[in-house]
């Protein structure tokens, strides 16, 4: 399995996870019907062990290229586990006052569990869809720890899936050829770090390595079409 494809997985997983807890929070909301300033959801323990698990096997899908401190790889894991508590104690706060507010309007369970996930961006896919994006840019930005002090002559190449929704900015750095850091900063500024975009499956790889994955030819197709 591919580290796109076990990044996927494990965003489902845990999307599961914080939809689960967001059903939980309701039931509860609704029995007590009183404010709690500090609210969380119930599984937030298991939610940011699944995360730090999912960073795990990130780190060991990884294709090592330059060397990393262990300190580096704490501070950004940490950086990245922060951002992500951030959000889901975000979607408790946003829980909680859509379920008092459904109660105030005589909406039951159900209908507040759809205002909740088709209203306010909590649904299962747009969760799937943030932490696709945040463990992306995670392993985006190991590559970028190991590329910082690689010679500057190093070559890389971007890599990944090549199909009908990857966008044409993706198109168009896949279909170049080998680039140095330098030469990526200049004409993909950000790049390195952010691929594409939000959502973005790529990353730019070593270009003796994975091959593979590499598709410039049908890249420059996709994107002349």
């Amino acid at each position: 399995m591919s580290k796109q494809d076990n990044i996927e997985k494990l965003s489902q997983t845990i999307a599961g996870l914080i939809d689960s807890g967001q059903r939980s929070l309701i039931r509860e909301v609704l029995k007590s019907e009183t404010i709690n300033l500090a609210i969380s959801l119930a599984n937030t323990e298991a939610i940011v062990e699944a995360f730090q698990l999912a960073q795990q096997q990130v780190l060991l899908d990884s294709i090592a290229f330059g060397a990393v401190s262990e300190e580096a790889l704490t501070s950004l894991a940490l950086a990245k586990q922060a951002e992500f508590l951030s959000h889901i104690n975000l979607a408790a706060s946003t829980v909680q006052a859509e379920t008092i507010l459904g109660a105030i309007g005589g909406k039951s369970y159900k209908q507040i569990y759809e205002t909740i996930t088709s209203s306010t961006g909590l649904s299962v896919a747009q969760a799937e869809t943030v932490l696709n994006t945040s463990m992306n840019v995670y392993s985006r930005s190991v590559n970028a720890l190991m590329a910082k002090d690689m010679p500057k002559n190093t070559k890389y190449v971007y890599v990944g899936a090549i199909d009908d929704k990857t966008r044409d900015i993706c198109l168009e750095m896949a279909s170049a050829e080998e680039l140095t850091r330098e030469e990526i900063d200049s004409q993909f500024p950000g790049s390195f770090v952010d691929g594409g975009g939000f959502n973005c499956r790529h990353h730019w790889e070593i270009g003796t390595q994975d091959q593979f994955t590499h598709e410039p030819k049908e890249a420059k197709e996709r994107l002349d079409a």
